[in-house]
């Protein structure tokens, strides 16, 4: 009789350990679950907060290509105004001459100006062309 309750008593001392060892591992695996959802949930938020990063530093990037622009439309402005005074001084003064040599200079420094803007085109954009991901 003894030896039959200590079998029960050994068996459901296994047994408690059994049920004791399959609720922590349930427990172990609820911990590496929540674990998982924070993990991507920090994931989510770092991706949200890089491509609002992004989109401020191409913000500010158009603001300042902007900026730079309205100043050459400004600069070249003040140079357009200050060759038409000049070429209207030199006929005033009937220097024919100067105003035929000025237009050579006025083509020859625009077309090498234009040469110069289109061949900066195609070099960036060639870069840009070979730095995007394949």
């Amino acid at each position: 009789m003894q030896n039959n309750s200590y079998n029960e008593t050994s068996q459901n001392s296994l047994v408690n350990k059994l049920l004791d060892t399959q609720i922590k591992e349930y427990e172990v695996k609820q911990q590496a679950e929540e674990n998982k959802r924070q993990i991507a949930k920090i994931n989510a938020d770092l991706a949200k907060q890089s491509l609002q990063l992004q989109a401020n530093d191409k913000k500010e990037e158009r603001i300042y290509k902007a900026t730079i622009h309205k100043w050459l439309i400004v600069a070249g402005t003040i140079i357009s105004i200050f060759v038409l005074c000049l070429i209207m001084f030199a006929l005033y003064i009937n220097k024919e001459d100067f105003i035929i040599e000025l237009t050579k200079l006025l083509i020859y420094s625009g077309s090498g100006a234009i040469a110069g803007a289109s061949w900066q085109k195609f070099r960036q954009q060639s870069e840009e062309h070979n730095s995007e991901p394949k």
